[in-house]
């Protein structure tokens, strides 16, 4: 399996579509802190500790960087088991490596490529946010301090943000096949957590952990029970996936 999923992460990654997702993600950041930078342009600071964190981690949590993860991280490889199939081309394949290595190459390439895209965004802010912010000496003191704070919170975001890169990215690659059209596979993730959030928020207020906005971006919520619901949530959703597609190939 390991040349074929080679091939798939370069077929997914070198796509235009991986930019353009990565830089989706990183400028609805940027929309996401200007409240934050427009509050320390006027203060002159916010409330303590790092200020190019603070800006980072408000760019990463922000409702529409939350809105665009289900959207931006289909864009590079959800429709790839689709076209495959339409055009054929895993008629080619299907021989040579075996149904069991292709679609296990197919769904793990799309949650790490999904994962990669929520994570390099965020890391991103954060770079962009040091060098334009760069800590001062009582920022780098207070570092020093809370730097345990700092790695946990900093972690906890980036992983439970690839999980839902993941999860999302699966999805889309899933429902392309299901529903046999890549746009529907492009949209139908942000409809689905558009719905969930809209539907926890007005139907089912106190069933927090069903709103999709908090596996991301804990608010009301345990992070690591977020992490195991994404855990449990992706692997569902995988082998149910891959037991569907294998059926449908064969």
């Amino acid at each position: 399996m390991g040349l074929i999923l080679r091939m798939d992460l370069k077929r997914g990654i070198k796509r235009g579509g991986f930019i353009l997702a990565l830089a989706g993600m990183v400028i609805a950041g940027i929309l996401g802190m200007s409240e934050v930078y427009r509050e320390w342009r006027l203060n002159g600071h916010l409330g303590g500790g790092m200020v190019f964190f603070q800006l980072a981690q408000t760019g990463s949590s922000s409702l529409i960087y939350l809105y665009m993860i289900p959207l931006m991280v289909v864009i590079p490889f959800s429709s790839a088991l689709r076209d495959d199939i339409k055009s054929g081309f895993r008629i080619l394949l299907l021989p040579r490596c075996g149904i069991k290595n292709y679609l296990c190459s197919k769904l793990l390439s799309s949650c790490l490529i999904g994962g990669l895209i929520a994570v390099a965004s965020t890391l991103f802010l954060y770079l962009g946010c040091y060098c334009v912010f760069p800590p001062g000496d009582l920022e780098i003191q207070d570092f020093k301090t809370y730097s345990a704070v700092y790695f946990r919170i900093a972690g906890q975001y980036l992983l439970l943000g690839m999980l839902n890169g993941s999860l999302w990215s699966l999805l889309g690659t899933v429902l392309a096949v299901l529903l046999e059209d890549k746009f529907i596979g492009l949209g139908a993730p942000f409809i689905l957590y558009y719905i969930l959030v809209s539907f926890q928020k007005r139907y089912y207020a106190d069933l927090i952990y069903l709103n999709p906005q908090e596996w991301a971006s804990p608010f009301a919520t345990n992070g690591w029970i977020d992490f195991l619901l994404l855990t449990g949530l992706g692997i569902l959703i995988g082998v149910l996936s891959f037991l569907y597609l294998k059926r449908r190939l064969l």
